[in-house]
């Protein structure tokens, strides 16, 4: 769909020669995960990435169906069936939101005439706050909201327990409803399909009440036990996993200076929610020994080593400064960790080893047999 949207800029029917460049960059695009050293390791594996790649290419693809059809009346049907491909790629992994800014840059280059440096960036910042609403907003936000709703009816008012969950449901629908009439009234199509693609996320988010309806029927395995709409929110939320310092925190050596109590928590008990003590204790620390991206942060031992391997003028008792910090950023984080997998695909892999390099001509072994296939007399 790339390549044959290329050629018609400069003429109406591709020849035979661009025809051959067609398809062979579809050959080459359809064919990229089954070479992918990647997508080969998620495969084998019983876990989420594989299906999260095909949510991925999924919503890339509609997207240039919906470039191709972009002039056509109906040509918004595609833009809802990729709301509803990320709703549902939602209960599989967050990894597929970030397709979204790609899609607005192809949005945005499609409908704009002339497009400029500024309205590449406002396309950037709006797409990055799509990211963060659903994110934050739809995927933790709107059942925290209901569990607000829950808490307060319940141990306030006195009603039975989900009264407030209906409640909040019931409301949620006025407010989607109110949302389409306005759309009418102003005969806004920006508006009705924005409505029409927020309500579309939500059904594919909704795939994930599997988790409180398995719950509630009390499986041998049920962690966090999220069959209310609090204990589902903390499930969300992944509090069992803890919290990292992404743009601003301590870095590894910092001593904290006082702790902070967690988010209440609340469990059913005699017709109420009763709180469940003692809360939760979050280490807090002094403004100087914090920084921006903070990378270096992890106080276990083990992980400290790998970052004096990695920064080697790292010094335990002091604070690490800003270009350290920068420092293991690109040569491990960026380096190591991004750069040398995405080599991996698209290059070659040294070997079967964890910490293989990528392949090249002035690889020792680039015309060597994977080590485990090399060693193996069978």
């Amino acid at each position: 769909l790339l390549a044959r949207g290329e050629f018609e800029t400069e003429t109406p029917e591709p020849t035979g020669y661009q025809t051959l460049l067609i398809l062979g960059a579809g050959v080459v695009g359809a064919l990229s995960f089954a070479f992918s050293d990647s997508f080969w390791f998620n495969a084998e594996e019983g876990e989420v990435y594989a299906m999260s790649a095909l949510c991925t290419a999924a919503v890339v693809w509609i997207m240039l169906k919906w470039e191709e059809h972009a002039s056509e009346a109906d040509s918004d049907k595609w833009l809802i069936l990729i709301a509803y491909v990320i709703g549902l790629s939602i209960g599989v992994h967050l990894l597929n939101l970030l397709a979204l800014p790609a899609l607005a840059f192809i949005y945005y280059y499609r409908r704009s005439a002339n497009p400029t440096v500024v309205g590449g960036i406002v396309t950037l910042v709006v797409s990055l706050i799509i990211v963060g609403s659903v994110l934050v907003g739809i995927i933790p936000g709107l059942p925290t909201l209901a569990g607000g709703f829950e808490v307060f009816f319940i141990n306030a008012l006195g009603l039975p327990f989900d009264s407030g969950l209906i409640i909040f449901l019931l409301l949620f629908v006025g407010l989607i409803y109110a949302g389409f009439r306005l759309s009418y009234q102003r005969r806004s199509q920006l508006l009705n399909t924005g409505m029409l693609c927020f309500v579309f996320i939500l059904i594919g988010y909704s795939t994930y009440l599997i988790v409180p309806i398995r719950s509630s029927f009390h499986p041998t395995i049920n962690e966090n036990n999220p069959e209310d709409v609090l204990s589902f929110v903390s499930y969300l939320k992944r509090e069992q996993y803890g919290s990292r310092p992404l743009l601003y925190g301590p870095q590894f050596n910092a001593q904290p200076d006082h702790y902070e109590e967690g988010a209440p928590r609340y469990k059913r008990q005699d017709g109420k929610y009763v709180e469940i003590l003692p809360r939760g204790q979050e280490p807090g620390y002094a403004d100087a020994d914090k920084m921006l991206l903070p990378r270096l942060y992890s106080y276990d031992p083990a992980h400290i080593q790998e970052y004096k391997k990695w920064v080697p003028d790292l010094q335990e008792g002091q604070k690490p400064t800003m270009g350290q910090n920068l420092g293991f950023l690109f040569r491990y984080q960026i380096g190591h960790m991004f750069w040398r997998y995405f080599g991996w695909n698209y290059i070659g892999r040294e070997s079967d080893v964890q910490q293989a390099g990528v392949i090249g001509p002035l690889s020792p072994s680039a015309s060597a047999l994977p080590e485990r296939i090399g060693g193996s007399f069978a």
